[in-house]
């Protein structure tokens, strides 16, 4: 989100998570095609999950906001994530959306059979640290260490999608569409109509206006956060007896700006 913040809304691809994410969840026949292709299964019907979580924009928040966030017919759950960076902690993050996700399907009170059978599945520009070799696909699921035939039978599934990969398999659909995340080359029919759908959203203003909305908010929560720094490190600075000209030259404001901070806090008076 940091680097898709610095983007004016006509900058925006297919892998900044806001316009993958609206991409996915109103082409619904293109996320079904995408969870067949990259799940090699079949799904009879795709339709929104009713999240009961509000979403969060603040970056400073640890809520989750769900990119796509849909299950099938038969109660199925998919998380899927867009992931642009070289993640370190891929495995700790996974582990969180899968948490949350368990926490979203069940209610209050209701036997844990209940919970639903889910995947989280990123989809990386870049290949995540830590993980050797370097493959398309890394799919994970609960086995017994000591007899891999033994699953634990907890229905979850997380599965990295690597684009940053030579890939020499068989699946050429799945070729194409891991060049389209890597260069956006278009190379058959679902890479094409992926492009004509980025294309089609540079005109939805409804889409462009809640961008711009979302930027603001980022913006000023990113001021509001630098401004509570400020105040506690001028506050600290002023406990430990330092000179009002060396608390406004370290922090470089006006001793005028350090004596405010410090009146408002009750610190200070004039």
């Amino acid at each position: 989100m940091a680097e898709q913040a610095q983007k004016s809304y006509d900058e925006l691809g297919f892998t900044d998570d806001f316009l993958f994410g609206k991409i996915m969840t109103t082409h619904l026949d293109l996320a079904k095609e995408l969870l067949e292709l990259i799940l090699d299964i079949r799904i009879k019907e795709l339709r929104l999950a009713q999240s009961q979580k509000s979403e969060k924009f603040t970056p400073l928040d640890r809520g989750v906001r769900y990119d796509v966030y849909v299950e099938d017919s038969e109660n199925t759950v998919y998380d899927i994530e867009m992931q642009t960076s070289a993640e370190e902690n891929i495995g700790k993050r996974m582990r969180y959306y899968q948490g949350m996700i368990d926490l979203d399907t069940l209610q209050t009170g209701a036997p844990f059979g209940s919970l639903k059978k889910s995947y989280v599945i990123f989809l990386c520009t870049k290949k995540p640290a830590k993980l050797s070799p370097v493959l398309p696909l890394y799919t994970f699921s609960s086995v017994c260490r000591e007899d891999p035939a033994v699953e634990l039978g907890d229905e979850t599934f997380k599965v990295i999608v690597n684009a940053d990969c030579d890939f020499t398999g068989e699946n050429r659909k799945l070729g194409h569409f891991l060049s389209y995340l890597r260069a956006q080359t278009v190379q058959d029919d679902f890479t094409s109509a992926l492009s004509d759908a980025v294309r089609t959203a540079k005109t939805a203003v409804e889409w462009r206006m809640e961008y711009m909305t979302m930027l603001r908010k980022l913006q000023e929560a990113g001021f509001n956060a630098d401004r509570r720094r400020l105040q506690a490190t001028v506050i600290k600075m002023y406990q430990l007896g330092l000179s009002m000209p060396i608390i406004a030259a370290s922090n470089d404001i006006s001793e005028e700006e350090a004596k405010a901070i410090l009146e408002k806090n009750g610190y200070y008076q004039s």
